[in-house]
């Protein structure tokens, strides 16, 4: 970044440094604070769109009070750049937890590693003082928009900062359109996920089970494109994910919670079992309840058989991670069909993934599948379901029903 522009940037985030330091001053009553024995030492590392808030707990080691100013995403911050003092020097804290214990950092999380003792060791070498850690995106402080608009002269892209502006003024509409239907509303992560979902339902429908579950209570989101289109029914526009769907569920309980009423909507948010950040929901005050999908560790596509999510389609196919080779990037059964260089599918190579781009044969044509023209073809009836996959989706109708019956709002 230019220096007029860093400049620009470090003034606009002054504006938020009051508050995200009272916020770290109460950062106490997310977790006890120790005994005098400890030397607190407190950093705050501010992102363009988010910040972190990190407290080492340590009987030797204190650093006072920095405030950072980072001018670049956080997601990239965490992954590449945000420090730990340790025996060894100085280490990236995302990468060092990933790699040892398997946890992902990420916007959301608020952890406690080894802050009531004396820190922890690592692999039986690295030693580190024990942490506490909170890392949240402006929404959890102000509006984002407002942020955006105090930084937008001083980022490295103009664009990106107008995809952000778009997608939460997008986002932001949905929520207040959501909140005003009277009926209840079932929410899935992604918009293919309301495909399956639906096609389990009509399956058991057709075995008269589960009928005081309704289709029109499943959001049918896509996008503009997809609603235009009337894409499988598709009626509303939203481009959603965990985090937003996260966002959402949560702006139904706090708005609930300003407006104090009796008796609220259902609502239900179903997640792919795969992702860490979803959260799970119980809400029986304000009706708003979450849950994942099972078993663990799946997207919705490993309900259905190998064979099935392995169907031709117009010579394509959907791909899983474990059909290729990690070093290579190569099909085991068929060595002239590669994966792309891109790091994320790389990266899923020899895991239990679903690959729908990027994947190459001989004459560098794409032949992978997406996942909207899977789902769209199992929705339509195309693609042949067996009896024994639809049952696999038994336990979400099965978690549905024990909401509905401890639900205080029936449907109407």
């Amino acid at each position: 970044m230019k220096p007029e522009k860093l400049e620009i940037f470090k003034r606009q985030i002054t504006k938020k440094s009051k508050r995200l330091t009272d916020l770290e001053s109460h950062f106490k009553s997310e977790f006890s604070l120790h005994g005098s024995d400890f030397k607190i030492s407190r950093k705050i590392y501010a992102c363009l769109d988010g910040f972190v808030i990190l407290r080492t707990f340590s009987d030797v080691n204190f650093e006072p009070f920095q405030f950072y100013v980072i001018t670049e995403r956080l997601e990239i911050f965490l992954k590449n750049r945000l420090p730990i003092n340790t025996n060894e020097g100085q280490l990236n804290l995302y990468n060092l937890l990933k790699n040892s214990i398997g946890v992902e950092l990420r916007k959301g999380q608020t952890c406690d590693f080894g802050s009531k003792g004396k820190g922890i060791t690592i692999g039986g070498r690295i030693k580190i003082d024990g942490f506490q850690i909170l890392i949240r995106d402006y929404q959890n402080l102000e509006e984002t928009l407002e942020t955006l608009a105090d930084m937008k002269f001083a980022v490295f892209s103009l664009t990106d900062i107008q995809i952000l502006e778009n997608e939460n003024e997008s986002l932001k509409k949905a929520i207040e359109d959501l909140g005003k239907d009277k009926n209840p509303l079932i929410i899935s992560e992604g918009k293919t996920d309301w495909k399956y979902f639906l096609s389990a339902l009509r399956y058991f429908h057709s075995k008269n089970e589960f009928k005081n579950i309704q289709e029109s209570w499943f959001l049918k989101f896509g996008s503009e494109q997809d609603k235009n289109l009337n894409n499988c029914g598709t009626n509303f526009i939203l481009d959603n994910s965990v985090s937003k769907l996260n966002t959402i569920l949560d702006s139904f309980i706090e708005s609930r919670n300003l407006e104090n009423v009796s008796s609220c909507p259902l609502r239900i948010g179903i997640f792919d079992s795969d992702e860490k950040s979803a959260k799970t929901r119980n809400d029986t005050k304000n009706n708003v309840y979450s849950f994942l999908i099972e078993p663990p560790d799946i997207s919705t596509e490993f309900l259905f058989s190998k064979s099935e999510i392995m169907t031709t389609l117009n010579g394509r196919r959907l791909y899983i991670g474990s059909e290729f080779d990690k070093q290579t990037g190569k099909l085991l059964s068929d060595t002239n069909i590669v994966l792309g260089y891109d790091n994320i599918n790389r990266n899923k190579a020899e895991v239990n993934k679903i690959i729908d781009s990027n994947v190459f044969d001989s004459n560098n044509v794409n032949i992978a599948l997406t996942k909207e023209e899977f789902a769209k073809s199992v929705f339509l009836k195309k693609t042949k379901i067996s009896e024994e996959s639809w049952e696999n989706f038994r336990n979400i109708f099965e978690k549905i029903i024990d909401i509905l019956n401890k639900s205080h709002a029936p449907p109407r």
